[in-house]
C-alpha cells in the first residue's frame, strides 16, 4: 500500500544525508521509542512520531495507525501509532551516521574530536563499547535519516539512538550500503522483550532493530521452485 501524501515540511536530498549539522525543521518529523509519563521516560511498544505538519501527521496516521494530536508542551503534532514495524528508504551509507561523545562538550567523529585534537577511543566497536561502560569512552549516537517506503512523498524522517546494538547494526549496514546507486529498503521496529529481576519482578523492554528488507526474508522452500 502506498499513501499519497505530501510534507509542508523540509525534507529534501540534503536532510537525507545524517552526517550533517540539518537543524530538526528540515525533516518532515521525528520518530520515537520512548516518551514522558510524569517527567520519566517510558519505552514504548509502537513507533511515536512528531512533526510540526498537521498534513504529515495525518499522513503518519493513515499508515502507521494512531491519531495525531498536539503536544501541548512543544506545540507539536504527535502520532502514537499503532506500528512497531515500519518499512523504510535508506539513501545509502550517509543515510546512517554514527557520532562519538565523552561529556556535553565534547564530540569526535571517531578518530578526531570536534576541537581538532586526537580521539583516545579504540579503533573498534567491541573496545569502544567496553572503554564506555568503564567510563574512559566515549558514548555513540546514531542518527538516521530515511523516507517512508509506503508514502516517500511525505518527505525525510529522523531517528537518534544511543543504543549500542543498533550502533553496531548500523556500522555493518553503511559497509552494505556502500556504493549503492538506488535507495535501499530496509524495516525499522521495535523489538519488545521481558527480563526478570533477582526480586522476581519482570520489566518490559524495548530496543530498536534496523535491518535491510532483504534479510528479514525467510528462505524459500526448496520444493516450491523445484523444476
Amino acid at each position: 500500500m502506498v499513501v499519497l501524501c505530501g510534507s509542508q515540511e523540509g525534507g529534501g536530498a540534503s536532510a537525507f544525508a545524517a552526517n550533517t549539522q540539518d537543524p530538526d525543521h528540515q525533516l518532515a518529523g521525528r520518530f520515537h521509542a520512548a516518551t514522558m509519563v510524569r517527567n520519566r521516560p517510558r519505552t514504548l511498544g509502537t513507533w511515536r512520531v512528531t512533526t510540526t505538519s498537521p498534513t504529515t501527521a495525518d499522513c503518519v496516521g493513515q499508515l502507521l495507525g494512531g491519531h495525531a494530536h498536539q503536544d501541548p508542551t512543544t506545540g507539536r503534532a504527535e502520532v502514537l501509532t499503532a506500528a512497531s514495524t515500519v518499512g523504510i528508504l535508506l539513501e545509502g551509507p550517509d543515510a546512517l551516521h554514527i557520532g562519538w561523545q565523552r561529556s556535553v562538550n565534547v564530540t569526535c567523529d571517531g578518530a578526531t574530536q570536534d576541537d581538532g585534537q586526537h580521539c583516545a577511543c579504540p579503533a573498534g566497536l567491541a573496545a569502544r563499547r567496553a572503554a564506555a561502560k568503564r567510563g574512559d569512552g566515549c558514548r555513540p549516537r546514531l542518527e538516521v535519516r530515511f523516507v517512508l517506503a509506503d508514502a516517500p512523498a511525505a518527505g525525510v524522517f529522523g531517528f537518534a539512538s544511543e543504543d549500542w546494538s543498533l550502533v553496531e547494526q548500523a556500522s555493518m549496514l553503511r559497509e552494505a550500503l556502500d556504493g549503492s546507486r538506488m535507495p535501499a529498503r530496509a524495516r525499522l521496529r521495535l523489538e519488545r522483550t521481558l527480563h526478570t529481576l533477582r526480586s522476581g519482578r519482570v520489566l518490559a523492554c524495548t530496543r530498536p532493530v534496523i535491518t535491510l528488507a532483504r534479510a528479514d526474508r525467510k528462505p524459500e522452500d526448496p520444493s516450491a521452485t523445484a523444476r
